[in-house]
């Protein structure tokens, strides 16, 4: 079945309108008249089978072993910190370079273990870790690097010092750290967060559920979804969070997903990342009968459902909660591992490896459809979607859907442009809606019938400020025209035409009628060409009165 992916491209429609200082507050801008809502993450990839573990030497090892790391891809660059042989703290950063080999970057300021590092706004983000080992000296320092300069700068630090966490970014404007320390992970249930464009820390106090603290788990992010997936607090952990983020970035809504499906009583220090809607959890230390996982599990953040395994990664391991890195190419997805704790059997004791592991081989996540954004924007009470593919295939179109206290209902259909590799763009108007919260949706449709679904994209259409009467269209008119106003409040409406005598010749609404945009059709097919008048009269429920005539013209 085919479905949608997000790929992060620059917003074509969007950009030029939003303000630049904190893109996923979700704030809406004006411009002439119009309320834009941003981009936002919609998919639906096509496939639920990740492939397999390519074979042991299919990649470079890394120059040394290691566990504890951190990994990350910026542009086409992955990044990984890498703790010594034995974890302990070092300012070491590799790099490996989609397709070739591995280099020495820029090393950290200091020394550390145990950390979080993410990416943000173009920027690599090194939070937290341990300065003597991943259980001691643990800091609250904050690190950027910026690949255009090649420098490490200090950064506003985090609330408090954490080892054994996780950080992923929503967007290019906030950075959530969640879990950790590594001592006391157990009662901390706060969420802090990151506004990178004012380099200051917010904190969601008990934003975690009752008991759902937890260290050295997996995390990641899809959408506007954090998925926080096993780990350990007082024992080993197989449950599965949801955390939904509100609109302002500072609220979190947690809600329990289904638990990791394995025979184990849970699993430790697994690694794990999310792409797209796609949540990969590997690994692992396994709770019970103890040793080293060989499996990955495969979440799908829209369904909330764990959806497929990837089994007999090549080295069973754990300690590598950060060091999973994701990536897109083209249109297929692959995971890294470049290091961890394990052995090749699965039994206790362990080591550090330098192995280069990758589900990359066999079948992929492939994705036909590419949608690149989905927008909006309100005017007038219409609102108008607009939406790009950059590559479709076998598609036959989107069925526009909208829903606003019930179910999904639909209104409209774009037809699609079958088989292309050029950039597409859509529009859809959907006019006069009333005041309100929105959700639409896209339904897109293959040739043989197969369909999927976009995330869906909430619109706050607003009543109008001031009463108003506008011009009707068309204009001339034969025989038949559409006049438009807006109520401020509910009112009780009279709208009238008159001929060019002053002589009133129609009433074509005299009633109560609630606030907001409308839209009344007139049909003058028993008139005469000519000169005629529209005149409406609205007594509103707080005592305004309004008046406002406008002329048309007849032309048959």
């Amino acid at each position: 079945m085919k479905k949608f992916i997000p790929i992060f491209l620059i917003f074509i429609f969007t950009c030029s309108l939003i303000l630049a200082q904190d893109m996923m507050n979700f704030d809406e801008d004006f411009v002439a008249g119009q309320k834009f809502y941003p981009d936002v993450v919609n998919w639906y990839p096509i496939s639920e089978d990740a492939g397999n573990w390519c074979p042991t030497g299919t990649y470079p090892d890394l120059p040394a072993a290691t566990y504890f790391q951190e990994a990350r891809w910026l542009d086409d660059t992955l990044y990984v910190h890498t703790p010594s042989t034995t974890g302990g703290p070092t300012t070491t950063i590799l790099k490996y370079t989609a397709g070739g080999s591995w280099t020495t970057g820029v090393p950290l300021p200091v020394a550390l273990s145990g950390g979080a590092m993410t990416v943000c706004a173009g920027k690599l983000y090194f939070l937290g870790g341990g300065t003597t080992s991943i259980t001691t000296g643990p800091v609250n320092t904050v690190y950027e690097y910026n690949p255009a300069t090649g420098n490490w700068l200090t950064k506003a630090p985090m609330p408090v010092a954490l080892t054994g966490h996780g950080a992923v970014s929503w967007g290019d404007s906030v950075i959530f750290v969640v879990g950790g320390p590594y001592t006391g992970s157990a009662t901390n249930l706060n969420v802090h967060y990151y506004r990178v464009a004012t380099n200051t820390w917010g904190t969601i106090t008990n934003s975690l559920p009752a008991g759902q603290g937890r260290r050295t788990f997996g995390l990641g992010i899809s959408g506007n979804k954090i998925i926080m997936s096993a780990g350990f607090n007082t024992a080993f952990l197989k449950s599965t969070y949801i955390g939904t983020i509100g609109a302002s970035a500072s609220q979190i809504t947690w809600t329990a997903g289904p638990a990791v499906p394995t025979i184990y009583t849970g699993l430790s220090r697994p690694g794990a990342n999310a792409i797209d809607k796609y949540f990969f959890l590997v690994c692992g230390e396994r709770g019970g009968p103890g040793g080293y996982y060989d499996t990955t599990h495969v979440f799908d953040a829209q369904l909330e459902q764990w959806v497929d395994i990837v089994n007999n990664k090549p080295v069973k391991m754990s300690n590598i909660f950060n060091g999973v890195a994701p990536r897109l190419h083209g249109d297929t997805i692959k995971v890294y591992v470049p290091g961890g704790y394990g052995s090749l059997t699965g039994a206790t004791p362990g080591t550090a490896w330098a192995s280069f592991d990758v589900i990359g081989c066999g079948n992929l996540i492939v994705i036909p459809v590419e949608l690149v954004s989905f927008t909006a924007a309100v005017d007038k009470g219409n609102v108008t979607l607009f939406w790009q593919t950059s590559t479709e295939k076998n598609n036959s179109g989107f069925e526009i859907q909208r829903r606003f206290d019930a179910g999904y209902e639909s209104i409209g259909f774009v037809p699609g442009f079958g088989t292309t590799t050029e950039r597409q763009y859509y529009s859809y108007v959907d006019t006069r809606v009333n005041p309100g919260n929105y959700y639409y949706r896209l339904k897109q449709i293959d040739l043989d019938g197969t369909i999927a679904y976009s995330e869906e994209i909430i619109i706050e259409v607003s009543s109008p400020e001031l009463f108003a009467l506008e011009q009707n269209y068309p204009n001339p008119f034969n025989p038949t025209t559409t006049i438009g106003f807006s109520l401020a409040t509910d009112s009780k409406v009279s709208l009238k035409i008159f001929n060019a005598l002053g002589q009133e010749v129609n009433s074509i609404v005299n009633g109560n009628m609630t606030s907001g945009f409308h839209e009344i059709a007139f049909d003058a097919s028993e008139f005469n060409s000519g000169v005629y008048f529209y005149q409406i009269d609205a007594t509103g429920i707080d005592g305004q009165n309004f008046t406002q005539v406008r002329k048309m013209i007849l032309a048959k």
